[in-house]
C-alpha cells in the first residue's frame, strides 16, 4: 500500500527512498540498500506485538530482581511475551483493531495509540539516515499498515 504519492514533492523519492516496516520495525532503505536499523531484538525501538520495546532499565533491573526473574524469563518479557502480548494475551493486531475501531475497550485505544506514537517517533528519527527523505512503502501488517497511514503521517508530516 501506498500513501502521500499525491504529495509531488515525494513522488521523485519513491524509486530512491523508502521505509520498509517489519515487524513494527522502521528500516529505512536507499538506492535499495538498508542504511539503518535498530536492535529491536534486544529491546530498542517502539513496543510492538510480541516486543516490548525501549524500557527504563533501571525499573526493569529492580523488577527483575525484587521478583527473582531468572534471564530467560526476562528475556520472554521483552520479546515474545512483551508489548500487546502483555497487554492482552494476544498478539493478533486485527482483531484488537477491530474492538478498537468499534470503540469497545478504551484500553486497547490507549495502547495502540501509544505504539502507533512510539513507531512513528521511530520512523522520524530514521529519517536522519536518508536526509529526511523517505517514503513508507511497505508493512507486513495489513491493519497496521492503513492505522499507521492515518496517524504517522499526521505526525510526521514534516518527514513525508
Amino acid at each position: 500500500m501506498l500513501f502521500g504519492s499525491d504529495n509531488p514533492g515525494l513522488r521523485q523519492f519513491l524509486t530512491v527512498y523508502r521505509l520498509v516496516i517489519q515487524k513494527q520495525i522502521p528500516i529505512p532503505h536507499k538506492n535499495g540498500r538498508i542504511v539503518d536499523v535498530n536492535n529491536a531484538i534486544e529491546g530498542e525501538g517502539p513496543f510492538a506485538p510480541e516486543r516490548s520495546g525501549g524500557l527504563p532499565i533501571t525499573k526493569f533491573l529492580k523488577y527483575i530482581y525484587n521478583n527473582r526473574i531468572g534471564l530467560e524469563e526476562a528475556n520472554n518479557m521483552i520479546y515474545g511475551k512483551g508489548g500487546l502480548a502483555a497487554y492482552f494475551d494476544t498478539t493478533d493486531f486485527a482483531a484488537l483493531m477491530d474492538s478498537y475501531q468499534k470503540g469497545k475497550d478504551e484500553k486497547i485505544k490507549l495502547v495502540i495509540d501509544a505504539m502507533a506514537y512510539q513507531i512513528s517517533k521511530e520512523i522520524a528519527s530514521m529519517a536522519v539516515a536518508v536526509s529526511g527523505k523517505y517514503f513508507i512503502l511497505s508493512c507486513e501488517n495489513d491493519a497496521l499498515m492503513i492505522y499507521l497511514a492515518r496517524f504517522s503521517v499526521n505526525l510526521c508530516s514534516f518527514v513525508f
